[in-house]
């Protein structure tokens, strides 16, 4: 009876603990929607008062408009990012795992997101065959590289991605500025990023990518030198 007793109180602070997390993601998605949406709407009030205004130039109107929908635009795809990647983690357990390359699977992300004189530059060290969903894993990829450039900016920084047959490894890594260890500690928390464009839930994605395909994942990240991820991959 004991054995069964704690088997339910592990049960039920498993659940509570899950419950808790969504609701934490749902209050996080809220305010970072919030966020453009009190943007666009500000812009919008401000171009209609000059709309109304008997003295606005029409030529700077007009140009403010051709600047509004831009930024609505941009503001529209954030959402849009927010929304996909969102549904995207409540929908992780789905998907059919099948037989593929990850060499050849690299290859397509990679030629996908290069960025002239960033990468990423690509080595395979012979090739690693699994089970796996495609279009995750490729999300997975792309959600590390992506990162890695976003952390370069506008500095000086390079981008590789290491594949190791030997070692059943998979390695991302950046000459970037690094992490701070506060950043470190929370940086596969499913939450919103600071950084322009960016909904926060690129990292929560991959790991939750990684432990869905039984591999591990962990990271190294240094103050001015740069951040590795590291995939132990699972056959």
């Amino acid at each position: 009876r004991m054995v069964e007793n704690v088997r339910r109180s592990a049960f039920a602070l498993a659940q509570s603990e899950r419950q808790s997390a969504w609701r934490e993601m749902a209050m996080q998605v809220a305010h970072e929607i919030k966020t453009p949406l009190t943007a666009m709407k500000l812009g919008i009030q401000q171009l209609e008062r000059r709309a109304l205004d008997a003295d606005s130039d029409p030529a700077e109107l007009k140009d403010r408009i051709v600047a509004l929908s831009s930024t609505l635009q941009g503001q529209i795809d954030l959402l849009s990012r927010i929304a996909a990647e969102f549904s995207t983690l409540a929908r992780l357990p789905q998907g059919e795992l099948l037989a593929l390359s990850l060499k050849r699977l690299l290859e397509e992300v990679v030629l996908l997101h290069g960025v002239e004189g960033v990468g990423p530059t690509l080595r395979c060290d012979g090739d690693i065959e699994v089970e796996g969903d495609a279009d995750q894993l490729k999300r997975l990829f792309s959600n590390l590289i992506i990162n890695a450039q976003q952390a370069i900016g506008d500095g000086p920084g390079k981008v590789w991605v290491v594949l190791d047959a030997s070692e059943q490894c998979i390695v991302v890594k950046d000459s970037g500025p690094g992490m701070t260890k506060e950043v470190a500690d929370r940086v596969f928390e499913p939450r919103f990023t600071t950084r322009g464009g960016g909904s926060g839930l690129g990292l929560a994605m991959v790991k939750a990518i990684a432990e869905r395909h039984a591999w591990l994942v962990d990271f190294d990240s240094a103050p001015d030198i740069g951040t590795e991820f590291r995939l132990l991959v699972k056959r």
